[in-house]
């Protein structure tokens, strides 16, 4: 098992990842310490898979354990479905020194991270993440948060886990969708961070797209890496953190624009990224060849290359929303190579324009 940590403002987050750990959960609970009951929350399509497997051994390790079930989907990541876990918890007198384990993907982990953060003004929370964009990005780091009808994530705090998880093997079972989309996460950490990291998947591209679990270990740890580096440096999204939203500036209004319902969030980033680049490109800031690279691996794993039937005054109106903005300006996490990004609060509305034409159709 890799372990791993990082040091935020409220102390260490570790970060455990490995393949066929499940059975070692309750050993690490009690290792750090995350109290005798757990209050476990996690969507339809998880709860089938896993959901009895987790209280099993929960439950064998003298670990009292509650299971809450909602709706699977972006769509509700909102302020209902907030209200009646904390009611839930409520009926079942959960106490501070009760863990939360969020269960799922990212909408999981948001959801449950922001009422782990809120309720009784914070409950020990433990992300066990099951989606690859989740075990590489969105469960570490300690971003939690619900969306609101005009952009994503709108709603929410930094509360670091007190622990995440990682069982690379949970994949198994991930819909082909689903994995696509997290690819594109991994894709991010590449083209912002890691020439090796691109070369590595480029080179590995059959093992990784037919879910062969110890290809995709290193990849995943990878990740794990990056994002714990860059959060140790930037806990609060102050300056550096902010590269972890390569894409996101056009991905997340193109999820908004369209309900959260249409595109998921790595298929949505994809088509940012590559509008981000032809934009990098255009300011001559990334050469041709190096955008091209780009696209085709994001074109090899299967992600859309434009937003369809989307409207562009809507997109346009959820950019202004979006959570980088400073002075009323715009920023925008553009590459200059494959593995270096910088953000830019310079990029001229014309370019913009031209991106949006290109990507929003």
């Amino acid at each position: 098992m890799l372990r791993a940590s990082v040091k935020t403002l409220s102390g260490m987050h570790p970060v455990i990842v490995g393949n066929e750990i499940l059975s070692c959960l309750p050993e690490i609970l009690r290792e750090y310490d995350v109290g005798k009951r757990v209050f476990v929350i996690t969507d339809k399509n998880i709860a089938h898979l896993y959901e009895g497997n987790i209280a099993k051994i929960l439950t064998s390790a003298s670990i009292e354990t509650h299971t809450c079930v909602i709706p699977s989907g972006e769509e509700y990541k909102n302020l209902e479905q907030v209200s009646y876990l904390w009611d839930w918890l409520a009926e079942n007198r959960a106490e501070r020194k009760d863990t939360i384990l969020a269960l799922g993907g990212g909408v999981i982990g948001d959801l449950a991270g922001w009422v782990a953060a809120t309720y009784l003004r914070g409950m020990h929370l433990v992300q066990v993440p099951t989606t690859l964009l989740a075990q590489v990005d969105a469960s570490i780091g300690g971003k939690t948060g619900i969306n609101h009808p005009r952009a994503k994530n709108l709603i929410g705090s930094f509360y670091p886990p007190k622990l995440t998880f990682i069982d690379v093997s949970l994949l198994i079972s991930l819909p082909e969708r689903e994995l696509r989309s997290g690819w594109a996460e991994v894709i991010k950490y590449a083209m912002i961070y890691d020439y090796s990291l691109y070369n590595y998947i480029a080179n590995h591209l059959d093992d990784l797209k037919s879910k062969d679990i110890p290809k995709m270990l290193p990849v995943i740890s990878r990740c794990a890496e990056i994002k714990l580096d860059i959060v140790t440096k930037d806990p609060k999204e102050s300056g550096l953190r902010a590269i972890l939203n390569y894409g996101h500036t056009l991905g997340h209004a193109i999820e908004a624009a369209t309900g959260y319902s249409k595109y998921l969030h790595g298929e949505a980033v994809a088509i940012g990224m590559q509008a981000a680049g032809l934009i990098a490109k255009e300011m001559g800031l990334l050469d041709e060849e190096s955008l091209q690279l780009q696209n085709e691996l994001i074109a090899e794993f299967g992600l859309p290359r434009y937003a369809e039937g989307v409207e562009a005054a809507s997109v346009r109106e959820a950019i202004k929303l979006d959570k980088k903005i400073e002075g009323g300006k715009s920023r925008w996490i553009l590459l200059r190579a494959i593995g270096k990004a910088e953000i830019r609060s310079d990029v001229p509305l014309d370019i913009v324009e031209l991106a949006m034409r290109e990507y929003i159709r």
